[in-house]
This record gives structure tokens, sequence and C-alpha cells, in this order.
């Protein structure tokens, strides 16, 4: 029925909607995280055209954002909703058409409604565009964290503290 657990992938790329979207790798042109205090962009192009980044999404067509993506967006992608991780894919989600990001009734939105830090708000207008190589890599350095090898600490005798990013220990230490 289109729902896609965040730990298994597959299901979904077999939909003949998200088989369209991988064709194109598109983007709004802003980015949105989600955040404890709701979302806000954490990249644009900016220039009076998009969102500043730190702006917070209120709406989109007048549907409250909450609403609009518990409802319309996460049943196809992960409806963990009490999660933040699940919140912020499924915000990054309404931003982006790329692998990873498919959504089997992806909502038409003609424009949203953003406020700054100093409380003022501002429509701006919802138009996918082509996600050029340049964005692309801004993006994926946002995503994805640099690679820390692992490290060990003594905290005292017999006791060790290893902090790992990851299970890719590949270093003999």
């Amino acid at each position: 029925v289109g729902y896609k657990d965040s730990h298994l992938s597959g299901g979904i790329a077999y939909s003949r909607y998200s088989l369209l979207e991988r064709t194109k790798e598109e983007w709004a042109g802003w980015l949105l995280k989600a955040t404890t205090q709701g979302y806000e962009v954490t990249f644009s192009l900016g220039g009076g055209n998009y969102p500043e980044v730190g702006h917070q999404l209120l709406s989109c067509d007048g549907q409250p954002i909450e609403e609009l993506l518990q409802n319309r967006y996460s049943p196809y992608v992960d409806a963990r909703w009490n999660l933040l991780i699940a919140r912020d894919q499924v915000a990054k989600t309404l931003t982006r058409k790329a692998m990873g990001y498919d959504v089997l009734e992806r909502p038409e939105i003609a424009q949203c409604l953003f406020k700054n830090s100093m409380g003022e708000e501002k429509q701006f207008p919802f138009v996918w565009q082509k996600l050029d190589e340049k964005a692309k890599q801004h993006i994926s350095a946002l995503t994805y964290k640099t690679y820390t090898y692992p490290s060990l600490t003594r905290k005292a005798d017999g006791v060790a503290w290893v902090n790992v990013s990851d299970f890719k220990l590949n270093t003999p230490e």
C-alpha cells in the first residue's frame, strides 16, 4: 500500500510513479529539515526568489505543514511520526525528487508560507527545477558527515570508552 520502512528499500521502486521520478533529479530550490520546533530551511538558492536559510515553513497552499507532511507524505515514507529522524526524512521528501525520496502520491503544491527570525511572513512559489551538480554536492556535504576513525579513551583500569561513528572498523587499531 505504499508504506516504506526506513530499513527497507526496493518495493516502492517498482511503483510506476517512483520510476517516473527517478528519471530526473529535481528540487524546489531550497531544502527543509525537521527540528523539535518545526521545519526550517537548511539550504537555499536565496536571492529573493526562495526562502532564506533559517526561515521556518508554516504551510503550503494554506495547509499547515505538519498536517500536510503527516497525512500526505509520511504514510509513503515512514509512519513513525513520533521520531524526529522520521519527520526529517519526510520533510526532505517535500523538496526533493531523487532516488531515496520516493512518494507514491506527491501532492502538487503552488506556494508555501515562511516566517523569518523577525516573525515576518512571506509566500514563495513552489517550483520544481533541475538539481545541478554544484547544488547536489552542497546537499551531499550537508547530508553525509565525513567519516571519523574509531577512537579509544581509557577511563580507568580495565575501563575504556570506544567511540565509533559506524561499524566500519577498518583500521588495525
